[in-house]
């Protein structure tokens, strides 16, 4: 019964939901606190507790329920092993939701060390390196240690054995994005190794794993241009979730998976209409549901989508929702529409106005790299050729100065395009 129950609260799709109705289970419980299902099940109670709690409530909440582990914890020191270590492993999730992250490293790194397969001890360390290496408030050094530290536990639960398939997922989501992505890592764990990587993704969709939509987004753009036949075969398995409506996160991932699917097809002149459609429904249904202050920065997503399939009406109408004449993306974007939508409608000098403010603010900005200069530089670029200036081709070779910034798709592209600007203006 009891086990039974654990690999239930395991499955559990869209846990959130269910908060109430999991603990109350486990209440109806006669828990033996020396058992280790018994363990689980009451730990597991603790977080979802944690999770019910108010954010002004939560730093109190966390603290006595790492007390409550604690006596769990003393009764249980002449037991088994394993009882020890999953009560050390909940104790230190706790002290990681409290920001308490030497505390938590210590006890990670003793489990580590006893148990060589705690994969799931050691994805916590990896979170640990990964939320220190993103603080603003440490130096360079420090930063490049956590962010080694991350890798090197990362390659241990990739390189493993037994793993559990949603530490594997969360293990390559990590690597999908800063701080851990390196190049050295996609070509190891995903191009190397891509048999082993896509037999993950492939049992996961049969599993309906949350994360395998989180996973996909972050490497769609990868998998739709190296590996495009599998990830077409793919597609063709992913369905939506049945409470994907009631998940924000989820709704994005699977509208920004078919998103990538659609600009592939378009590159490659294929047909696009489904694609285009169902990226286009499920962000519109994120977009609705997000917080607008805190979250309207992901409007981009369906802006890019509008843009990119000559949608500039609906882009344009979206834009002016969330619009701000100081923000370079904002003007990046305006300049798209003025340049690139019916003739009748054109406004070149507007685009080119609107393209040069918003590379004059960004100059003025000590942190120009989060904005992606290359991407700039090349509307900039395409704004001048429209106009026919001949100094495109100078500022297209700007924008490919900006080499870490570009992609080797990306780079073909407008080496390509710089060779028939050349002949054309010569």
């Amino acid at each position: 019964m009891k086990v039974l129950l654990c690999n239930t609260i395991a499955n559990y799709k869209n846990q959130d939901k269910f908060l109430d109705e999991v603990i109350k289970s486990i209440d109806n419980l006669e828990l033996d606190y020396t058992r280790y299902y018994d363990i689980k099940l009451f730990s597991e109670k603790l977080e979802f507790e944690v999770r019910k709690l108010k954010k002004k409530d939560k730093k109190e909440g966390i603290s006595e329920k790492i007390e409550q582990l604690k006596k769990i914890l003393n009764i249980n020191l002449d037991k088994d092993i394993k009882n020890i270590l999953l009560i050390k492993h909940h104790i230190g999730k706790f002290y990681v939701w409290l920001q308490e992250y030497n505390e938590a490293e210590k006890i990670f790194v003793e489990i580590k060390n006893v148990d060589s397969e705690a994969y799931s001890s050691v994805l916590q360390l990896c979170r640990i390196y990964k939320n220190l290496a993103s603080s603003k408030k440490i130096k360079y050094d420090e930063k490049k240690e956590f962010i080694d530290k991350g890798k090197e536990n990362i390659k241990y639960i990739l390189d493993g054995n037994n793993q559990p398939i949603t530490v594997l997922l969360s293990a390559y989501e990590l690597i999908s994005k800063k701080p851990f992505y390196a190049k050295e890592l996609i070509e190891e764990y995903l191009n190397k190794r891509f048999e082993e990587f896509g037999d993950i993704l492939k049992e996961s969709i049969n599993n309906e794993f949350d994360q395998t939509y989180l996973v996909l987004k972050e490497f769609s753009g990868w998998l739709s241009y190296n590996k495009p036949n599998f990830y077409k075969n793919l597609l063709e398995y992913l369905e939506p979730p049945a409470y994907i409506k009631e998940n924000k996160k989820l709704l994005l991932a699977y509208g920004q998976i078919y998103s990538k699917e659609f600009s592939r097809k378009k590159y490659h002149n294929e047909e696009f209409d489904k694609e285009l459609n169902i990226a286009e429904t499920y962000l519109n249904q994120y977009i609705s549901m997000i917080e607008f202050d805190r979250e309207k920065f992901n409007f981009k997503f369906l802006i890019d989508l509008y843009l990119e399939s000559n949608k500039f009406k609906e882009a344009d109408e979206l834009i002016n929702e969330i619009y701000d004449s100081e923000n370079p993306y904002h003007l990046k974007w305006k300049c798209i529409i003025y340049r690139d939508r019916n003739d009748f409608e054109k406004d070149l000098d507007k685009s080119l106005q609107l393209i040069e403010k918003a590379i004059d603010i960004i100059e003025q900005i000590s942190n120009k790299g989060k904005y992606y200069m290359a991407a700039f530089y090349n509307e900039y670029a395409d704004t001048l050729k429209a106009i026919d200036d001949s100094k495109c081709i100078q500022t297209l070779k700007k924008a490919l100065s900006f080499k870490k910034e570009i992609s080797g798709n990306l780079k073909r592209d407008w080496t390509e395009k710089l060779e028939e600007w050349e002949k054309e203006f010569d």
